[in-house]
């Protein structure tokens, strides 16, 4: 069925869209009457026929309900005088069958549901919107006593009408059954059957795609039998469809083909030969599918047998098809790429003929597909805009893409792009008329990115990456080459072209100038001179073509850090609403798109750096551009009319957004040496805070703006008119309150943004300062003191625009000659909140690395960029591994050591210490470098170094954690030098150690310094939490930017809490020296500085040391010698440790004690130099912290003025690293500038779990299509580096791990799990410690989703909320208890249903968190109640990820509400859901049994069963319960 066609409904009605109204194919069906639906202005009318207009758009708030019974009476007119009625809109799919089945269901007294299928049958590709079935739904209702045949359910993105879905059920149902009972045996008319029924003319139905693959199709039934016997057209599409639709969800893709990889390589060679078939062109959409799928094998390289069979087309036999000449250009004077070429020629000569005909295929497949694609792009251009053209089109985008994706990593690239170059597919693409058009501007982007590729500035075949000079040096080489070839071949035409210098010649214009003054056959000549073509394309390519082939060869590319750096950071109005670029979440998966991709691979830094800023820097833009929308939707902007003049004012009110009185530009610099732009633009930005604000604090939130803070200024124009609304259809005005319902009418309902109002400008801009009423600037830390300088409510601030915006603005309105200054139109002013604000920092950062010489270290870049040995960078392989390690208190006893290391035999020393500490050699690494040592498994214990003499306090200090041999191998791989990953499953003590590296880093490298990343503060504070109360100085922890108030400890460990820490040190020490020098009775200051204490130490305290040494040799009673006596008795009254027999080593211990003290001192004496707080903090920063912490993010905001105060460090330990992006992760490493043109870096420890939830991307367009949500953590496990799995966890009972063991290998419980009470002991009042408890749809209804995303399940919130009332009643603290959710919608009814039930009661109280899965990811607690919300669609808990967080947040009991039978079904969540149907799925309770913390034991009290049928039962029992309980307690 085609939009291009008119279908019969029934013999008096046909329904067709506005396309094919032509007069002829009217007057030939009969048609007597047509409705127009089309709102198109002087439509086409015929002769002798009647119409009716019916005005309406296609919009889910139109109200076409109110045509009804005059279409009705119109079609029924038509049919009664045996006419025909045409009804037709735009495209015949949503507003005219609207009509047509409401028209049907009347005249035939059938219900909607018999109309719909119907008319669907006869024209499947009917679908009116959301809005238009709801009134049809009405309208039945209307008609039948309130009762309808459809329903609408909220089971996709958006409400679907039953009738739909209940059809596709049942296809899909009946099929799967077929299949299940035929898996071993392939039916082909079973395949024929399906592939039909997904089949349309031009494409195949998506929806019934989701259906085949949810009810596992492909895995059950396709691809185990699919082979050279059962193969046919049908069966190949099916599995390439579904794949596909696999790899659009992102689900495990590619576990059949794990499963059965034998199927892969015949599969993969017909998708080939598929492709270079010839065929009609409407098959082309068939086509789009198989690129699709072979760029999808392009992005999944870590599978081995994809990998295998895809790498292997791009080898150096593809250089046959292009000519001897241009190989040699490409070879150059690469002499072993020239013989590796050669001997592949040789070996390929020797095979069989038939293995030369399969190896030929292969090898020409991509030569084949680039001509492919330019003959489609020439029958594009000869044949205009036809109904074919769309076809072509996006064949041809699709290709774009794949091209694009291959020559982005050097894998594929290598050989491919001298393929590219050859084809002039770029030069063809560049002539079209199609890339200056509307229809393709995507196409055009493409071609655009794909040149960029082409050209990146990568020396291919070795990988490396090029410099500006080489470059430049590459560029000068090609003029050269092109002008040495015109002196030759057309010395006559172009005689002053080779005396010309590089810059005067390698422009396009030039170029294309010089080119145009030799004949067609003298370029040829020239062109084939230099190997830009072969002979034979001499007579066949165009002098235009000619000509845009030596342009693309010859022109200057703009470099790449310059195309950054020249990027303004803020993003305007064209970006924000540039739909291509950043489309709006409705991502679908069958999108094309000019974005860029994070995958395996990247080609250099910089084209790692290049393609996160991008992406980042799109991600930010729409979190911006939903801002917007929603504060000027607010805002409410009116049309109003002053002087005859219109203006814009606001009607309504936002936090965010206020009106600008004025706004001017008060500062341009001159530009910087050697730039372009002007040095800084500042403006003055005047605007007045309301007078009516109810709430004081929205004022302080506008105040509390500070120096850097990032807004956005907007230049509005209103589509709302006053004038106009003020009247009614007879004219009449109408009062303030029907005005301000029409004016809230417009503004929430109508859903297009620019319907409500034109946005003219957007322009980013940096606060500096606010200014006072006498013009002067409020600096921030006067702000407060100063609020009064504020003349009333008026505000002026000082803000800093972006120059290279400024520029660009300048230079458009120089070009257009226009008067008007876009920076005094302003008339909005928007804040963001900081927390989301940090984008133009991070952009900065980005590009401050592209403009640095980026030095990763030398065992790391390989990796980072996807390429080589992925275990190179493992302690093993990195060649500078220790062979012994200090463990310090990591080991508890001798019997931990042996415990530790199963697998190895374990030599004790003669003397060593059954508590330790220990040191340990590896007799494995020790082979590397000691040839004596033989046995490699075996490893030496020997004591660690320890003090003789240790405090009490220190004792408290020492580790108490008894580590799993796991545990122990991550330890010690964080010990040494490279790369250590670390997969920590939830419960299997990350933190712990964490914090267990970080102190042996410590002890073992004093002189080295370790840097902490996070992705929150949460788990920054939580190991701070417990570094203090190991042995590590405080002195030496600083932590970074904020959160440091949520830290649950008394020190302050931000920059200026050391600071005064530090100060308050320092005065204790020198208290300290005072009391020395008192107990020594010794006149003077000493204790008055740092410099004092110095001199007092050195002159006196170390004069009267050296005499008591010589005394000591001879006196028999050294204590009366001993200089120190009464400093010696209040150390002893004080920590208790010595012995009553002085001796001489308790002296030197007190002395040591007494050195310590000034040795101490010695390092705060230059904080006595450094008056200022900023300028101490920062000391401490870059001398004193040994251990500094940061999250990612302040990570990247702040590496500008870390790298320029010296910070420097040795190893870096990121936790949460799953969750972190991949660039956040990446900046850390070069927080530092490198020392002889290499990083310092020793260690990089990444602790995290890939298994959990990913980064959070807000725009599901880059998460999926550009694969931003994708961790460097991640992207490294998919490379297969070394990976330690924790495989003990000590969080939860055993039998709720089984719900989500099954993802980790061998994950099992510590000891305490099992032997602990209680984790034993049932939990009281339940039957089940965990189940899942089936909540079908009530009445018809489950799911609802009042607002895009927002899903509720009424009946779940009230289960929930019912349970934790059950729980409070049976005593279970409300501390203990969470409520988590999948949905933030259910989130929202689960609080406002607990309000209701809860609220007024002090004795439910409240639980500990109400909060959706992600935001609980990382938490735990000891009861969980969950809620799955969906009753249709599993939706994106397909993501066994977040299914995995769910079932790992409790320790002791988890409650699932949900629809058993929709997850059931999901085949990524069978070993979940299998563990769940080992229980009831209804809820089994005790009525009798109490909660006590107190009760360890098994209770012995005989206890009542009770099944709990249903929500309504449950709440009965409860709150009766609830009733006698308040009963009893106030007769008590």
């Amino acid at each position: 069925m085609s939009l291009l066609s008119i279908s019969e409904i029934t013999p008096y009605m046909y329904l067709s869209g506005y396309g094919c109204i032509y007069e002829i194919k009217v007057k030939k069906l009969g048609i007597t009457h047509i409705i127009d639906c089309t709102n198109i202005p002087n439509p086409k009318k015929f002769d002798g026929i009647k119409y009716l207009q019916i005005p309406i758009n296609d919009g889910e708030t139109e109200k076409i309900e109110k045509y009804f019974d005059t279409v009705i009476k119109f079609v029924k007119e038509a049919k009664d005088s045996d006419g025909k009625v045409l009804i037709y809109c735009s495209a015949g799919v949503s507003r005219s069958p609207t009509l047509a089945i409401i028209s049907l269901m009347t005249l035939e007294n059938i219900s909607l549901k018999e109309s719909y299928h119907h008319i669907n049958n006869i024209r499947p590709i009917i679908s009116p919107n959301t809005g238009f079935w709801r009134q049809m739904i009405n309208y039945e209702m209307t008609l039948k006593n309130g009762e309808s045949t459809v329903s609408m359910l909220k089971g996709m993105k958006k409400a679907v009408p039953s009738v739909y879905l209940q059809r596709q059920r049942t296809k899909a149902v009946e099929i799967s059954k077929k299949f299940d009972i035929n898996k071993d045996k392939v039916d082909e008319v079973l395949l024929k059957e399906v592939y039909q029924n997904i089949s349309k003319e031009d494409s195949y139905n998506k929806k019934k795609i989701k259906y085949l693959e949810y009810y596992h199709f492909l895995e059950d039934y396709l691809w185990m039998s699919f082979n050279e016997k059962t193969y046919s057209h049908e069966y190949l599409m099916l599995i390439v469809i579904i794949f596909t639709e696999k790899y659009k969800s992102r689900s495990d893709v590619w576990k059949c083909v794990k499963d059965y990889p034998d199927n892969f390589n015949f599969f993969f060679k017909c998708i080939l030969k598929r492709l270079l078939e010839h065929g009609e062109t409407k098959n082309l959409f068939k086509k789009v599918y198989l690129i699709g799928l072979l760029d999808a094998f392009m992005q999944s390289l870590e599978i081995e047998v994809i990998k295998e069979n895809v790498v292997p087309v791009c080898n150096i036999l593809m250089l046959s098809n292009i000519s001897k000449k241009q190989r040699d250009v490409y070879f150059g004077n690469n002499i072993k790429i020239r013989k590796f070429y050669n001997k592949s020629v040789f070996d390929f000569e020797k095979k069989s003929d038939e293995e030369k005909e399969e190896a030929k295929f292969y090898f020409n497949f991509y030569w084949e597909l680039l001509k492919r694609f330019c003959n489609i792009l020439k029958d594009f251009e000869e044949n205009d805009y036809t109904e074919e053209s769309i076809y072509r089109l996006k064949y041809m985008e699709k290709c774009l893409e794949f091209f694009i994706d291959i020559e982005s990593q050097l894998t594929t690239r290598r050989f491919f792009n001298c393929l590219l170059k050859a084809s002039h597919l770029i030069a063809f693409c560049q002539l079209s008329e199609l890339i200056t058009t509307d229809v393709g501007t995507n196409f055009s982007k493409l071609v655009g990115k794909l040149i960029y590729y082409s050209n990146f500035e990568i020396d291919e075949i070795y990988g490396k990456s090029l410099t500006l000079s080489e470059v430049e040096k590459e560029h000068y080489k090609k003029i050269g080459e092109l002008q040495k070839a015109c002196l030759k071949v057309a010395n006559e035409e172009l005689h002053d072209f080779y005396c010309l210098n590089v810059s005067a010649i390698d422009n396009r214009n030039v170029i294309k100038k010089l080119a145009s003054q030799v004949s067609g056959e003298t370029l040829a000549n020239l062109m084939e001179h230099l190997g830009l073509i072969n002979e034979e394309e001499m007579s066949k390519l165009t002098f235009p073509q000619l000509i845009e082939i030596l342009i693309l060869h010859s022109e200057r590319h703009i470099n790449q850090r310059d195309q950054v750096n020249d990027q303004p950071l803020f993003p305007s109005e064209e970006l924000i609403w540039d739909e291509e670029l950043i489309p709006y979440d409705n991502y679908k998966g069958d999108e094309i798109l000019p974005l860029d991709k994070l995958n395996l691979k990247f080609l250099t830094l910089n084209d790692y750096l290049i393609r996160n800023f991008n992406l980042f820097k799109l991600e930010s833009t729409f979190e911006i551009r939903q801002e917007i929308e929603e504060t000027l939707r607010r805002m409410m902007p009116v049309l109003v009319y002053e002087n005859l003049k219109s203006k814009t004012e606001f009607y309504g009110q936002s936090n965010k957004g206020l009106q600008i009185l004025s706004s001017k530009i008060v500062q341009i610099d001159k530009p910087k040496v050697g730039e372009k732009v002007p040095s800084i633009v500042k403006g003055e930005i005047q605007y007045v805070l309301p007078d009516n604000y109810s709430n004081i604090n929205k004022k302080k939130e506008w105040d509390s703006i500070r120096k850097h803070d990032v807004c956005f200024l907007v230049t509005v124009k209103a589509k709302f008119d006053r004038e106009i609304c003020l009247r009614n259809e007879s004219g009449d005005v109408i009062s303030n309150d029907e005005f301000r319902e029409k004016l809230f009418a417009f503004f929430s309902k109508n859903n297009n943004f620019f319907d409500m109002m034109e946005v003219v400008n957007v322009r980013g801009c940096e606060v500096e300062c606010f200014i006072d009423k006498y013009g002067e600037p409020i600096e921030d830390y006067e702000f407060e003191d100063n609020a009064k300088k504020f003349d009333g409510l008026k505000r002026i601030m000082r803000v800093i625009f972006d120059s290279n915006q400024f520029q660009k603005d300048y230079i458009k309105r120089v070009n257009n000659k226009v008067d008007s200054d876009i920076y005094s139109s302003f008339n909005v002013i928007i804040k963001r909140e900081s927390k989301s604000n940090n984008f133009k920092g991070v952009l900065e950062t980005i590009r401050q690395l592209l403009n640095t010489e980026c030095v990763v270290p030398t065992w790391l870049e390989d990796l980072l960029l996807g390429y080589g040995d992925p275990s190179s960078a493992h302690y093993k392989e990195i060649g500078t591994a220790n062979a012994t390690l200090n463990f310090n208190d990591t080991f508890l006893d001798k019997d931990h050591v042996i415990e530790s290391f199963p697998n190895n035999e374990v030599f004790f020393s003669e003397d060593i210490k059954y508590n330790g500490p220990f040191k340990i050699t590896f007799n494995d690494l020790k082979l590397k470098y000691d040839e004596n040592c033989k046995n490699s498994t075996s490893i030496s214990v020997e004591n660690g170094p320890s003090d003789k003499c240790v405090l009490k306090n220190d004792m408290n200090k020492k580790n108490k954690i008894r580590f799993t041999p796991s545990q122990i191998e991550a330890i010690k791989s964080g010990m040494e030098p490279g790369l250590t990953m670390i997969v920590g499953p939830p419960g299997t003590g990350k933190t712990d150690i964490a914090v267990q590296i970080i102190l042996n880093l410590y002890h073992n490298y004093p002189d080295q310094r370790m840097l902490i990343v996070t992705k929150s503060n949460q788990a920054l504070n939580q190991m701070f939490e417990k570094l203090i109360l190991l042995d590590i100085n405080v002195k030496h922890l600083l932590r970074l930017g904020h959160g440091e108030e949520a830290l649950q400890t008394e020190e302050d460990f931000t920059r200026y809490g050391r600071v005064n820490y530090a100060e308050n040190m320092r005065n204790i020490l020198l208290g300290k020296v005072k009391f020395i020098k008192d107990s020594l009775k010794i006149e003077g200051d000493y204790e008055y500085s740092c410099e004092t204490a110095a001199q007092f130490f050195k002159i006196i305290l170390s004069k009267m040391w050296r005499k008591f040494i010589v005394e000591s040799k001879e006196s028999t009673n050294i204590y009366e010698s001993f200089p120190f006596k009464e400093y010696f008795e209040k150390l002893e009254k004080d920590d208790n440790i010595y012995p009553s027999t002085f001796n001489f080593d308790i002296a030197s211990a007190v002395w040591k004690n007494i050195s310590d003290i000034f040795m101490e001192l010695s390092k705060y004496r230059s904080l006595e130099l450094l008056k200022n707080k900023k300028d101490q903090s920062e000391y401490l920063l870059t001398k004193e912290a040994k251990i500094v912490a940061m999250t990612c993010t302040h990570a990247a905001l702040k590496r500008k003025d870390l790298v320029e105060l010296g910070f420097t460090y040795d190893n870096i330990l990121m936790e949460e690293s799953a969750q972190i992006l991949e660039v956040e992760t990446f900046i850390p490493l070069l927080l530092q500038d490198p020392i002889n043109n290499s990083n310092r870096l020793k260690r990089w420890i990444m602790i995290g779990d890939h298994n959990q939830l990913p980064p959070i991307i807000q725009n599901i367009t880059f998460q999926k299509y550009s694969n931003m949500e994708q961790s460097l953590f991640t992207r490294f496990v998919r490379l297969g580096v070394p990976i330690i799995y924790l495989d003990k966890q000590g969080r939860t009972r055993d039998e709720i791990l089984q719900l989500y063991s099954w993802r980790y290998p061998n994950l099992t419980s510590l000891p305490h799990v099992q032997n602990n009470n209680q984790f034993k002991v049932n939990n009281p009042g339940f039957v089940h410690n965990f189940q899942f408890i089936d909540v079908p749809d009530t009445n018809g209804n489950g799911e609802i989703c009042p607002k895009p995303y927002f899903y509720q399940n009424i009946a779940e919130a009230e289960y929930s909320v019912t349970l934790f009332k059950y729980l409070r009643l049976l005593g279970y603290p409300a501390e203990k208890i969470t409520i988590l959710t999948t949905y933030n919608g259910q989130a929202h009814l689960i609080r406002e249903i607990w309000r209701r039930r809860c609220g007024d009661s002090k004795f439910y109280g409240s639980p500990n968190k109400i909060a959706t899965v992600d935001v609980f990811q990382g938490q735990q607690n000891d009861y969980i109640i969950l809620s799955l919300v969906r009753t249709e669609n599993v939706g994106y808990l397909r993501d066994v990820r977040r299914f995995i967080v769910a079932m790992s947040r409790a320790r002791l009991g988890l409650y699932v509400f949900g629809k058993f039978s929709l997850f059931e079904q999901c085949i990524e969540l069978n070993p979940i859901m299998n563990v769940f149907k080992t229980k009831p799925m209804s809820l089994e309770i005790y009525e009798n049994e109490m909660y006590s913390s107190e009760n360890e034991t098994e209770s012995d009290i005989s206890m009542n069963k009770k099944i709990i049928q249903n929500v309504d039962e449950f709440r009965s029992f409860v709150d009766k319960w609830y009733r006698e309980k308040i009963s009893s307690k106030n007769n008590s």
